[in-house]
C-alpha cells in the first residue's frame, strides 16, 4: 500500500512531519459515509501512477479542449481591432477599454454566485451550460453596429464566464493530490497560450473573409468562433465526466482509489454528499486577510500586463508590419509563455517551492518591460520585436503555482470553493483596470504604462518575499502553541475545534 504521509491537518512537506496520532485522528473523522471512502483500502504505487495517468489522458485533454473556447471568445477582440473593428462601430480606444471593463465587471459579479452553485449541480453539467451562454452571445457580437451593444455583449460574455475557471481549479483538485495539482493547472492555463497562437492562425484567415456576403472580417470572427463555443459546449455534456466519488466511467475499485488517496492527502476533502457552498464558509473566505497577499500580488501582476496582452498586435503593427501579420507575429511569445509555464509548474511541484517560481516570473517581467523601454523600434525593429516577446513569455507563467499555492493552503471545501472565485476575480478586477494605462496620447511605445508597470512590479516582487516570511512565522508560532497540549488535548481539538476553524487551527500548517 502507498503510505499516507503522516501530518497534522494539511500540514506539508516542507516542515517536519507532525505526529502519527494527530494524523489518524483527522482521518478517523471522515465520515464512513462519504462515497468511494475506504480508509482499509490497499493499492501499490504502480497502481496509483496508472489512476493519475488514466486522469491525465481522460479528464485534462476534456478540459484543455474546452478551455480554448473561452479564451477565444474573449481575448478575439484584439484580433478585430485590426481589421478596423473600432471605426466600423463608431466607437474610439476609450471605448474598446470600458468593453474590457464591462466585460470584467460581469465576470466577478457572477464569479462567487456561479461557485456556489457547482458543487450542489456538478462541474459535469455547470460547465458545459456556461459555455453554451457565452457562445450564444459572442456570435451575436457579429451584428454590433455602435458602441452600446458593444459594451452589453461584453458584460454577458463575462457573466456567464464568470464561475468557469474556478469551478475547473476545484474539479480538477478532486483528482489530483496537492503535489500534483500545480502541475496539472500549468497545462490547464497553458491553453491560454494555444488559445492565444491558435487565435492569432484564426484571425490570419478570418480576416481574410472580409468582405464575404458582405460582411467584415471581425463579423466572420465573432460569428464563426462563436459558434464553434457552442457546438463544444453541447459536446461537453458527455465529454466531461463527474468528480470521482460519482464517475461511472471508473470501475468501482478505481472510484475508491481515486477518492482515499485524495482524502487521504487532504481530508477537508471528504463530500458526503452534493450540497452549495454555505454563506458561512463565503464570508469566511471574504473576512480572512490572510488570504488576501496572494490576491493582490496576482492582482499587480495582471494589472501590468492586462493593456500589453490587448493592445500586443498593435504595437508589433507599429513597428513596422502589416495588420494581418501582426497577429501572426504575436505566436512566438505565447509559445514561449506556453513552456516557460509548463517547466515552472513542474519545477513547483518537483521542489515543493511555489514562492520562489513566482519571484522568478516576475522578475522575468520587469526585464521585458525594460527591455521594452530601452530599445524602441525606431532604434532596432529585431530588438523592439525580441523585447515584446520576451515580455509576453513572462505574462503570468507562475498563475497555476500561485492557484495550487492558494489551495493548499485554505480549508474546509467550502471556503477553498470561493478562495478560488476570489483569486480570478483578483485578477480579472486588475484586468479591467490595467488596460486604463494605454492611452491613446502615450503610443505607439506607451512608454508611460511600461514605466508603470516597472515600478508596480517591484512593490509585487517585495510582497511574495514577505509572504514567505510571514508564512513561516505563523507556522513557528502555531508549533509553539501546539506542543504545549497534551495528548488528550489534541485529540480533542482536532475533533472539535480544527473542523470548525479550517485552515485557522493550531494544528493547520502553510506552504509556500
Amino acid at each position: 500500500m502507498v503510505e499516507a504521509e503522516k501530518k497534522v491537518f494539511l500540514a506539508t512537506d516542507n516542515l517536519a512531519p507532525a505526529e502519527d496520532d494527530a494524523y489518524e485522528n483527522q482521518l478517523s473523522l471522515v465520515d464512513p459515509d462519504t462515497p468511494g471512502w475506504e480508509p482499509s483500502l490497499v493499492w501499490t504505487e504502480e497502481e496509483e501512477k496508472q489512476l493519475v495517468r488514466k486522469f491525465d489522458f481522460t479528464v485534462m485533454p476534456v478540459i484543455i479542449f474546452l478551455f480554448i473556447f473561452l479564451n477565444l471568445d474573449r481575448f478575439n477582440i484584439s484580433n478585430a481591432l485590426t481589421n478596423n473593428f473600432t471605426a466600423t462601430i463608431h466607437a474610439t480606444l476609450d471605448t474598446i477599454n470600458l468593453g474590457s471593463t464591462m466585460l470584467l465587471v460581469g465576470f466577478c459579479v457572477f464569479e462567487i454566485p456561479s461557485n456556489m452553485v457547482i458543487q450542489k449541480v456538478g462541474a459535469h453539467r455547470w460547465l458545459p451550460f456556461l459555455m453554451i451562454g457565452w457562445g450564444l452571445v459572442s456570435t451575436f457580437q457579429m451584428f454590433i453596429s455602435e458602441p452600446n451593444g458593444f459594451l452589453a455583449t461584453r458584460f454577458l460574455i463575462g457573466a456567464f464566464e464568470a464561475g468557469w475557471i474556478p469551478g475547473v481549479v476545484l474539479y480538477l483538485s478532486f483528482y489530483y493530490k496537492r503535489g500534483e495539482l500545480a502541475t496539472r493547472l500549468a497545462y490547464f492555463w497553458a491553453c491560454n497560450n494555444l488559445a492565444s497562437s491558435f487565435s492569432g492562425l484564426l484571425a490570419f484567415g478570418i480576416l481574410r473573409m472580409d468582405g464575404i456576403a458582405g460582411l467584415h472580417g471581425w463579423q466572420w470572427l465573432f460569428g464563426l468562433e462563436g459558434a464553434a463555443t457552442v457546438l463544444a459546449g453541447i459536446s461537453a455534456f458527455w465529454l466531461l465526466q463527474e468528480v470521482p466519488q460519482y464517475n461511472l466511467r471508473l470501475s468501482e475499485r478505481e472510484r475508491k482509489l481515486a477518492v482515499t488517496r485524495i482524502i487521504k492527502d487532504d481530508p477537508t476533502k471528504a463530500i458526503k454528499e452534493k450540497q452549495f457552498v454555505p454563506l458561512r464558509d463565503v464570508w469566511a473566505a471574504i473576512s480572512d486577510w490572510n488570504v488576501w497577499p496572494n490576491l493582490i500580488f496576482a492582482f499587480i501582476n495582471q494589472f501590468v500586463t492586462a493593456g500589453f496582452s490587448l493592445y500586443s498586435p498593435l504595437i508589433i503593427q507599429s513597428f513596422g508590419f502589416d495588420a494581418l501579420l501582426s497577429n501572426v507575429l504575436t505566436i512566438p511569445g505565447q509559445v514561449f509563455h506556453l513552456f516557460n509555464q509548463l517547466i515552472q509548474g513542474y519545477v513547483a511541484d518537483r521542489y515543493k517551492t511555489k514562492w520562489t517560481i513566482i519571484v522568478f516570473g516576475m522578475t522575468g517581467l520587469l526585464l521585458g518591460y525594460v527591455l521594452n523601454l530601452a530599445i524602441p523600434a525606431s532604434k532596432s525593429q529585431a530588438g523592439a520585436y525580441f523585447s515584446l516577446i520576451w515580455t509576453v513569455g513572462f505574462f503570468l507563467p507562475w498563475h497555476a503555482v500561485n492557484a495550487s499555492w492558494q489551495a493548499a493552503n485554505v480549508a474546509p471545501n467550502g471556503k477553498r470553493a470561493i478562495i478560488f472565485s476570489m483569486y480570478i476575480i483578483s485578477v480579472n478586477i486588475s484586468s479591467a483596470f490595467g488596460v486604463w494605462i494605454y492611452r491613446d496620447d502615450d503610443k505607439p511605445g506607451f512608454r508611460r504604462a511600461l514605466g508603470t508597470s516597472i515600478g508596480l512590479l517591484a512593490v509585487a516582487i517585495t510582497i511574495v518575499i514577505l509572504r514567505r516570511i510571514q508564512l513561516g512565522f505563523l507556522n513557528r508560532l502555531r508549533e509553539r502553541k501546539w506542543s504545549k497540549l497534551d495528548e488528550k488535548e489534541k485529540a480533542r481539538y482536532l475533533k472539535e475545534d480544527a473542523p470548525k476553524l479550517g485552515d485557522r487551527a493550531l494544528s493547520f500548517r502553510y506552504i509556500w
